[in-house]
């Protein structure tokens, strides 16, 4: 009795359908095989068990489709939404962004420390005809007064002119190294302004893009700082308002000199 109601249970759930149909099958088989019923009986019987045990499958598959994509949301809501996170995961979803997008890599580094860490993901991603735009501070005396006063990392005007020249020389290396074709994917610019957040947005027009904000600290030690991850699918208001923002800084932003 305990076996017949925990099929009947299964049944209700939609669960396990094609097994109790494939039993349904095997039962028939053997009671025509025991009472010898006619050929033109076997073949219905086989047909209509065989067509509900097709249904049965596409029933558990639907529902194994549900499950996995349940299961999928869940998994990146673990790290969805506002967060307090530091500098090396911001640097580590960078590179793993880098490697995994298919069309687009988009980032907003100021000074651009963070490229150093993944020059060798972002020249792999150009040749695989990934279109990569970085948008790097402008070393006018304005905006390096500004990074100086906000005291990011350090407060010597000089000492960040010398990490932006730094960076602008890794790209020039980087660019060298990229076949023709594909040198012209690799785009930087320089923006006259000093934005309070870091940027990382991969594939920003797919459905399956994913964003990484980081705000910048006025003056702390701390290379933690409140972030924010998201996924087109799951916010695609807020995805956009962050994907609008980085094409009007690079609307903004003017080419750099020694990368034309």
């Amino acid at each position: 009795m305990k076996i017949i109601n925990t099929i009947l249970t299964d049944i209700k759930k939609g669960e396990n359908i094609d097994g109790y149909l494939a039993l349904s099958l095997g039962l028939i088989c053997s009671f025509i095989a025991i009472f010898d019923v006619t050929f033109k009986y076997v073949l219905t019987a086989i047909s209509t068990v065989l067509t509900l045990l097709a249904l049965g499958i596409l029933i558990d598959r639907k529902n194994t489709q549900k499950l996995s994509k349940l299961l999928e949301n869940i998994a990146f809501k673990k790290y969805d939404g506002f967060s307090h996170r530091n500098k090396d995961f911001f640097n580590t979803y960078i590179s793993e962004s880098v490697n995994n997008a298919k069309k687009e890599i988009c980032l907003l580094v100021r000074s651009g420390g963070t490229l150093k860490f993944i020059s060798q993901e972002i020249e792999e991603a150009v040749s695989r005809g990934c279109e990569v735009r970085i948008i790097l501070c402008a070393r006018n005396q304005a905006t390096i007064d500004g990074m100086a006063f906000r005291g990011y990392m350090t407060t010597n005007p000089n000492e960040i002119i010398n990490d932006i020249e730094a960076s602008i020389r890794n790209l020039k290396n980087l660019k060298e190294k990229i076949n023709e074709p594909q040198k012209s994917f690799l785009k930087v610019r320089e923006i006259k302004y000093l934005p309070p957040i870091s940027l990382s947005i991969s594939d920003p027009d797919l459905v399956d893009g994913k964003l990484f904000a980081l705000l910048v600290s006025f003056r702390s030690h701390s290379r933690s700082g409140p972030s924010i991850l998201l996924n087109q699918k799951n916010s695609p208001d807020l995805f956009n308002y962050f994907k609008n923002e980085f094409n009007n800084y690079w609307d903004a932003a003017d080419e750099i000199t020694e990368l034309k």
